[in-house]
């Protein structure tokens, strides 16, 4: 569960707009952690931190893996594939190009040797 400073968060402002409406149900906030470190801003991972979900708004996946498996198959394809599109765009539209170009130089380096 992601915490904000607001600061932090209303620094991220494009256009007077924080989350970016290219974005649709999937990476949004992949993209606004990678704007806040391109910001300039500390991102902490704290393993003890607990959150609390209402369970009496959302349903639960009793069934394990082969309920939501089901349940992601009655998604459209063309809208399950959108995670990708959505992760790509975030570091597209947020890195450097000369970043972007160095990490596939590394990239097709490696899997040169494997």
């Amino acid at each position: 569960m992601p915490v904000f400073r607001k600061e932090a968060f209303e620094s991220l402002r494009i256009n007077n707009e924080v989350f970016d409406h290219d974005f649709f149900w999937y990476a949004e906030d992949f993209d606004i952690a990678w704007r806040m470190n391109m910001f300039g801003w500390k991102q902490v991972f704290v393993p003890d931190a607990i959150a609390w979900h209402d369970r009496k708004t959302t349903k639960s996946l009793s069934g394990g893996f082969s309920e939501f498996r089901n349940i992601r198959h009655q998604i459209p394809l063309a809208k399950r594939r959108l995670e990708f599109r959505n992760i790509r765009w975030a570091i597209i539209k947020n890195d450097y190009t000369i970043n972007i170009l160095k990490k596939r130089a590394v990239d097709a380096s490696l899997s040169f040797f494997v």
